[in-house]
């Protein structure tokens, strides 16, 4: 299977468009000046080890009951696919986005997930099956930081609380699936190594832990869902690479989600052997490829995306990725002020807004991709505030999520009495059309 990745074209105060970009076979373009779509659309045991990790067992682990959740509604939505975009500090709105989602739509019906930066953190522990109450406080209590090896000790914290109990009977169903686990030297899991083989999960034995639960609807293996995981982030910070079990079989899945959210100037890059890709951007390569921030070159990415109905979800403001009304004079004002932010942050800010609007006006034109743009009233800097307002921020987003599903509710349902309808007035007219 070939992959296009994005051939990027940019003049001074022009839209910026990806000319072509080809996923599962499918192609779509567009006119870079007016956004107008020529083609189709595509469907498409840190507990062990409390001194490494400078925690003991927090609070939130001890108790894994949820408090009383919401009954889910009779009339529920059904999404086959859950996207989270990059978002910084404004991730604690992703937390009253799930709790609601739980309640309002139910998570059983999600297949594939789809994270870009954070929203890659926060879906890694999703991915796992754990209940959402345990992934809230996990977010409330950790707190956020840009070191790759603090991330690195609260991802392995999780996936050790999700897996530990079970850890022997998926050794021995991974062995029997020729996919080990294995530690970062090599050694494999021994009963006493747990931590450090969860740490370098791949993406290929999650994709198996993923298969024998849906083979077997829950097994003495996993009585918890898990769900099929892709991971955005950037090549050399100009191009867009995945992360999957089926490009990136062999790459353990917490090393994808730091490189994801490895923002330039606050972290460095993660080194990676070009080898371990099956599909790159067809640029030139070298054997040692630098991966960074997923949020620069696609912070949308819900055209990897599978199913028929796709929730994407953003954390910024619709009036900030689909302007409307802009004018030339406006238009060389934003310019300017984003030239400046490049200079003083080092990142081509100008590129990354293009290739964000880009994207988000391809998921309003996409019938599939239901875009909810998620109000978090934090700068996606502001990690000590948005840890402080952590509560509010949540309860504000579940608010908002429970409004917006309301209203996609309303919209499905209109348009399946329209459907209806039309269908209908098709039968009588070929009735008597044939009479």
């Amino acid at each position: 299977m070939a992959l296009t990745l994005p051939v990027l074209a940019r003049t001074a105060f022009q839209p910026l468009a990806r000319a072509s970009r080809s996923i599962n076979a499918t192609t779509y373009s567009v006119n870079c000046h007016e956004y107008k779509i020529n083609g189709l659309v595509p469907k498409r045991s840190c507990f062990q080890s409390a001194k490494y990790f400078e925690l003991t067992r927090p609070s939130f682990m001890e108790n894994n009951e949820a408090p009383n959740p919401t009954p889910i509604s009779k009339n529920k939505l059904a999404f086959d696919s859950l996207v989270l975009s990059g978002a910084g500090a404004k991730a604690a709105g992703f937390a009253g986005l799930l709790t609601e989602l739980e309640s309002n739509c139910g998570l059983k019906s999600i297949k594939h997930m789809v994270g870009t930066s954070v929203g890659s953190i926060v879906l890694f522990a999703l991915s796992l099956g754990l209940p959402v109450h345990t992934i809230h406080q996990w977010m409330a209590t950790s707190g956020a930081k840009f070191d790759a090896e603090v991330m690195k000790n609260k991802l392995t914290c999780i996936a050790t609380h999700a897996f530990e109990p079970y850890l022997d009977p998926i050794s021995v169903y991974l062995q029997q699936n020729h996919e080990p686990l294995i530690d970062q030297h090599g050694n494999e899991f021994d009963g006493t190594n747990g931590t450090a083989c969860l740490a370098n999960l791949t993406f290929r034995q999650h994709q198996l832990l993923v298969d024998a639960y849906t083979k077997a609807n829950g097994t003495e293996i996993l009585p918890n869902k898990l769900t099929a995981l892709t991971i955005i982030a950037s090549l050399n910070g100009k191009y867009e690479i995945e992360f999957s079990a089926d490009n990136t079989p062999q790459i353990p899945i917490i090393t994808a989600a730091i490189a994801s959210s490895s923002m330039p100037r606050y972290m460095p890059a993660v080194e990676l052997s070009s080898s371990k890709f099956k599909w790159l951007p067809p640029v030139k390569i070298s054997s040692a490829i630098k991966v960074v921030d997923g949020g620069l070159t696609n912070n949308t990415p819900h055209i990897y995306a599978k199913g028929e109905k796709k929730l994407v979800v953003t954390p910024f403001a619709e009036k900030t990725l689909i302007p409307h009304g802009e004018t030339a004079l406006s238009a060389i004002s934003e310019e300017l002020k984003l030239a400046v932010t490049s200079l003083v942050s080092g990142i081509n800010t100008s590129r990354v807004m293009r290739l964000n609007r880009f994207d988000a006006r391809m998921g309003l034109s996409d019938p599939s991709v239901n875009l909810f743009f998620l109000k978090v009233n934090v700068s996606f800097k502001d990690f000590k505030g948005g840890l402080q307002r952590f509560d509010q921020l949540a309860s504000d987003s579940a608010k908002q999520t429970k409004q917006y599903l309301a209203k996609v509710r309303k919209t499905h349902a209109h348009r399946e009495t329209r459907n209806k309808s039309m269908n209908k007035r098709e039968y009588i007219n070929q009735k008597y059309h044939f009479k």
